[in-house]
């Protein structure tokens, strides 16, 4: 009876350190994009554009995003952003909101890891949805 468990309790972990494995590498691949020094990214891409949009709302204090999509993704950042700053004050390499804005108007990509990093999060979060799914797909056609 023990050794019965004990293979259950195998299986079970093989399934997890795969779905482990599947994660990481697709966080991984997620990460690295291709295009990541492409000059155009600036203009065309999602993830440039909801970034522009929070630090115009930051700029504006307003709650309503100028982009065309949903302001979801500039909300998330504007924590982040300010986090940023913390640690930027904190490391002295900025001594003032100025400066801030004087460092994003030079620098329009500055700061363009902040969405890379959500969009990565949030493209790796579909592969364990899309698991969940399937496991519960496939264990009501079971029953």
């Amino acid at each position: 009876m023990s050794f019965l468990n004990l293979a259950n309790f195998w299986v079970s972990i093989k399934k997890k350190l795969l779905l482990l494995l599947v994660l990481t590498i697709g966080l991984y691949l997620r990460v690295l994009n291709p295009a990541i020094g492409f000059p155009l990214l600036h203009i065309s891409n999602d993830e440039a554009s909801a970034h522009l949009a929070a630090l115009n709302m930051i700029n504006s204090r307003t709650l309503v995003s100028n982009a065309l999509y949903s302001p979801l993704g500039a909300y998330l950042q504007i924590p982040l952003i300010g986090i940023s700053y913390l640690v930027m004050l904190a490391d002295r390499t900025i001594r003032s909101a100025d400066e801030l804005k004087f460092l994003v108007l030079t620098h329009p990509g500055y700061f363009l890891f902040i969405p890379r990093l959500i969009s990565a999060l949030f493209g790796t979060l579909i592969i364990l949805v899309t698991y969940k799914l399937t496991l519960t797909l496939t264990n009501s056609r079971k029953s």
